[in-house]
């Protein structure tokens, strides 16, 4: 376990306060779309760490409710770059410095803290790029082109096939010989299990064959095999401008928040690191933004903002739901792995707060919403019924 991190200083006097100190750097929009967040947080991770609530909470809520609130404002300025398609490489917004500063002052920063906080300039980096390819690539287009090549290269594949049939033209007349007794035993064996279990004779029929090529191989030296197969390429349509990796990468450094704010929390307890505890929790967290994208689907497509249901459907199309269930599956698996490395009272608060989100939020299950393959009419339609609405005036 690594050495505690020393205790935080008292503030600075008033007239050590720096410039940052007094920046302002939140909104209220920012403020009031963080309490979410901060009132998760507070339920989930202060029991972990021992701490009471509602007194602990207000001894460091200054520090959590200002970090939290910058963040949200710097997501919030993020999101309106790639709503109007700005990319915007290697942009650093003005609050995160002020956000940098003020932690140092406060003696809570360690190259933890600033590793999360790079996290974040990452993925809104991400975000930005991912968010504007998503906006100009013809999903619907992509996905017609997709079923077109699918069916191409089933036609391809069943032409590979006939080819590929094993025939005994150019082979000596001894082989020849010694593979028509073989099939001739093999014939005999199936009519014997044929009268033993005539309703298995389907897969009688299938075993035997089986058998046969086995039989066939032993003893002679085999015919020439054709070298495995690849997997295609994915279709040249769902090609959106930027890759799995890159939408990975976006999902794995989304919820930097929440690992933050975890960080800040230990460090203003004066507690050491619970590494066992983090490396839970970071993975955990990932499983909630699952979810919450598969909720807000609709709500990121109309914002243009990352999702990475969204991202999948634009990088996979048809194969998204399932390839995103096959990660959904592995984070559960490596879930399951870290959770028993924890002391039973962290797994029954874990669990006690588990059951307590799912029944308030019904997000016990996965629900994959149907893919909007016209986003751009989608989002247009959207933002009219949005005006439409503010004015007073009822959809037709």
């Amino acid at each position: 376990m690594a050495a505690p991190p020393p205790p935080p200083p008292p503030p600075p006097s008033a007239d050590a306060a720096s410039a940052a100190e007094n920046r302002l750097t939140v909104s209220f929009r920012a403020l009031e779309r963080s309490r979410t967040t901060l009132e998760d947080f507070a339920l989930t991770y202060f029991p972990l760490h021992g701490l009471e609530l509602p007194k602990d909470l207000f001894r460091f809520l200054d520090v959590l409710v200002w970090v939290e609130a910058t963040i949200y404002q710097m997501d919030e300025d993020n999101e309106a770059l790639s709503a109007a398609g700005a990319p915007l490489p290697g942009l650093r917004f003005e609050a995160g410095a002020a956000l940098w500063e003020v932690l140092r002052r406060r003696g809570l920063w360690d190259e933890r803290i600033e590793a999360e906080l790079e996290s974040g300039v990452r993925y809104w980096e991400l975000e930005r790029r991912i968010c504007c390819a998503m906006a100009e690539h013809e999903l619907a287009a992509a996905w017609r082109a997709a079923a077109a090549g699918q069916q191409q290269q089933q036609q391809q594949q069943q032409q590979q096939q006939q080819q590929q049939k094993p025939h005994l033209e150019g082979e000596d007349r001894q082989q020849q010989q010694g593979q028509q007794q073989q099939q001739q035993q093999q014939q005999q064996q199936q009519q014997q299990q044929q009268q033993q279990q005539q309703q298995q004779q389907q897969g009688q029929q299938q075993q035997q064959g089986q058998q046969q090529q086995q039989q066939q191989r032993e003893g002679e030296d085999p015919p020439p095999t054709q070298p495995p197969q690849q997997p295609p390429p994915p279709p040249a349509a769902f090609d959106p401008g930027f890759s799995p990796a890159d939408a990975l990468a976006a999902h794995a450094a989304k919820s930097f928040d929440y690992r933050l704010l975890h960080l800040l929390l230990q460090r203003l307890a004066g507690a050491p690191y619970d590494e066992a505890l983090l490396a839970f929790m970071a993975v955990d967290e990932r499983l909630v933004d699952i979810g919450d994208d598969l909720t807000d689907y609709e709500d990121d497509v109309v914002a243009n903002s990352f999702n990475v249901y969204r991202a999948f459907l634009h990088l996979h199309g048809p194969d998204a739901q399932l390839l995103l269930a096959r990660r959904i599956s592995e984070l559960e698996a490596e879930r399951a792995r870290l959770l028993a490395r924890l002391p039973e009272r962290q797994r029954r608060l874990i669990a006690a707060r588990q059951a307590d989100a799912a029944e308030g939020q019904g997000s016990d299950k996965w629900v994959f919403p149907a893919p909007i393959l016209r986003e751009r009419a989608f989002r247009e339609r959207e933002r009219e019924a949005e005006a439409a609405a503010a004015r007073g005036v009822k959809p037709a």
